[in-house]
C-alpha cells in the first residue's frame, strides 16, 4: 500500500470499517480519541511482546552461542511493528534487511529492541557509519 501525504486515509479503509466509524461519529463518539487509544494500546502490546521475545531469546541461548539466523517469531514481531517498509521514518522503500543496531558479533543476541528493518540504502548507510565494520569489510 503506497500512502502519499496528500491522499485521503479513508481510501485505504474497507467499506465496512468506514461505515462503522461513520456510525460511531453520528452517535457522538470521538473517533479521534478512539483511534488514539487503540493505537496506544497497540503500541503497548507490541512493547510487551517485544520484551517477552527478548527474554525468550536470552533464556533459549543461556550461555550458548546463538545462531546468526533471526528467529521467525522475532521477524513476525518486527513486521507487526514496522510493516514491510524501511524503519527510517522518512523512507518509503521496502525493507530488505533486518539490521542489528548493536553489532551481533559483540552482543550475540537477536533482541528485537535492537533490530530494525531497513532498505538496502539505509542498511549501507548504517554500516558506513560503523567504522569497525568498514575496517573488517576491507580485509
Amino acid at each position: 500500500m503506497d500512502v502519499n501525504s496528500d491522499e485521503n486515509l479513508l481510501t485505504h479503509l474497507d467499506a465496512d470499517l468506514q461505515k462503522n466509524l461513520i456510525e460511531r461519529l453520528k452517535k457522538g463518539i470521538d473517533i479521534n480519541q478512539l483511534l488514539k487509544d487503540l493505537l496506544q494500546k497497540h503500541d503497548e502490546e507490541l512493547a510487551l511482546e517485544k520484551e517477552k521475545l527478548a527474554e525468550e531469546v536470552r533464556e533459549k541461548n543461556n550461555g550458548r552461542k546463538p545462531s546468526r539466523y533471526i528467529p521467525a517469531a522475532i521477524r513476525r514481531q518486527l513486521r507487526k511493528e514496522h510493516g514491510t517498509m524501511c524503519s527510517i521514518r522518512t523512507c518509503q522503500k521496502q525493507a530488505t534487511t533486518i539490521h542489528h543496531t548493536q553489532r551481533f558479533a559483540l552482543s550475540q543476541n537477536h533482541d528485537p529492541k535492537f533490530l530494525a528493518p531497513l532498505c538496502r540504502e539505509h542498511h549501507a548507510i548504517a554500516h558506513t557509519i560503523d567504522g569497525k565494520y568498514l575496517e573488517k569489510r576491507r580485509w
